[in-house]
């Protein structure tokens, strides 16, 4: 399914839950994808019960539909003992036609609700029912994922996302930090870092199956100080062919890989996909400016989402360009937004138009850098990591209160 040809699948876009259908009956899983619309998505998997095991470990589904009838009895029966063991709290089930047979088949595998194929409209309940009993899935494995958005282009999203991954990169070290450019115009990132990347999204989902460290360290463009860059493709046509299932499977894995992802969507070329990675994402930057159209726009924006069953009551607005003698406060903005302002950027286009016509970091006594550096801070804080002390540092304040007694002796 291509979500940027599908609008009239927006719905199901709206659902945060993931769940794997083991099965190779593709009409099976479009009709209960299209019941589960409100929830999530479907996704339907075939193959030897290893493949699926490795499937639920990349994807980190909510729950997996097995098929109890005949044809599949025997092989539901195997992964549903393997997720057993493997992935205890995982909701495992049952689908199809209802009877004794059924029924005995359900009790055997141990699953934890059964569907009947031939009523799916009562599977939305069924499925709520079960996700309240394993409230406790961890269904997002990996690194946090942090999502920058702007309702026009124009309010430097973009430039923010940009910067604000680097300084995550400088704060920690060693880690690997992954930036999606997925904004508009198409590898503005990108052409802030200097950079121009060889694989696109596309190319990383056509190469899937061979996601290792080794292409982890040598596929993915970096800039100088580490950190790796995956664009989307320049070519529209290139866009339309990422699918809804493909581009979730992808960022599994990217998150499995990385210990951090940030994604710019400012101007996203692809609305449908950039609901899909907001779906996903750990924390929301609304990026905005402090002038009325900025503001209209993004009330529009909140408002869009919200009809699609995208709840933005956790967001967090960056408020870019802020001028304190601005009649419009930025406690202001974030009451009109009902979120909360995270944090203000003062406005400086010539040193930040510099620093990214040289490919490069803002100097770091830079106001608008110390600003981006502080929302780093911030984020870090928000999504649970602990930033490092390094040894120079912890040396350095130790010398310093060295010096300072020796002088006061």
């Amino acid at each position: 399914m291509n979500i940027a040809q599908h609008p009239e699948r927006i719905q199901a876009a709206a659902g945060a839950h993931t769940f794997i259908l083991y099965s190779a009956d593709t009409l099976l899983a479009e009709r209960l994808d299209q019941a589960l619309a409100s929830l999530g998505v479907v996704i339907g998997r075939a193959g030897n019960v290893e493949d699926l095991i490795r499937e639920v470990g990349l994807l980190g589904p909510d729950a997996v539909f097995l098929v109890l009838d005949n044809t599949a009895h025997g092989a539901s029966h195997q992964a549903a003992r393997q997720l057993a063991e493997i992935y205890p709290t995982l909701a495992r089930i049952g689908v199809g036609h209802p009877g004794e047979a059924a029924l005995h088949a359900a009790l055997q595998a141990g699953v934890a609700e059964f569907v009947d194929m031939d009523n799916l409209e009562s599977a939305t309940t069924i499925v709520s029912e079960t996700l309240r009993t394993h409230d406790e899935q961890p269904r997002r494995g990996g690194g946090p994922m942090i999502a920058l958005i702007g309702a026009k282009q124009g309010v430097g999203t973009s430039s923010i996302s940009t910067q604000l991954a680097l300084r995550i990169k400088a704060h920690l070290g060693e880690q690997e930090i992954l930036l999606m450019d997925c904004g508009g115009p198409v590898r503005d990132c990108s052409l802030y870092l200097g950079l121009e990347p060889e694989l696109n999204m596309l190319g990383a989902i056509l190469n899937i199956a061979r996601f290792d460290q080794v292409m982890l360290k040598t596929a993915f463009a970096r800039h100088e100080h580490g950190l790796a860059v995956l664009p989307l493709p320049i070519s529209a046509l290139d866009r339309a062919d990422i699918a809804a299932t493909d581009a979730l499977r992808l960022f599994r894995i990217l998150r499995s890989h990385f210990g951090t992802v940030v994604v710019d969507l400012g101007g996203s070329p692809d609305p449908l996909l950039a609901q899909h990675l907001i779906r996903n994402a750990d924390l929301v930057l609304l990026v905005c400016e402090q002038g009325i159209s900025s503001l209209k726009a993004s009330l529009d924006y909140l408002s869009q989402l919200e009809t699609t069953g995208i709840k933005t009551t956790a967001w967090h607005a960056v408020i870019n360009r802020h001028v304190d003698e601005r009649a419009v406060s930025a406690s202001h903005i974030g009451q009109r937004l009902g979120i909360p302002v995270l944090a203000t950027l003062p406005h400086d286009a010539s040193g930040l138009n510099d620093a990214q016509s040289l490919g490069q970091l803002l100097p770091a006594k830079n106001h608008w850098a110390r600003a981006v550096d502080a929302l780093a801070l911030k984020v870090l804080e928000a999504i649970d990591i602990k930033v490092p002390a390094t040894t120079e540092d912890t040396l350095g304040r130790r010398l310093s209160r060295l010096f300072v007694r020796s002088d006061a002796v």
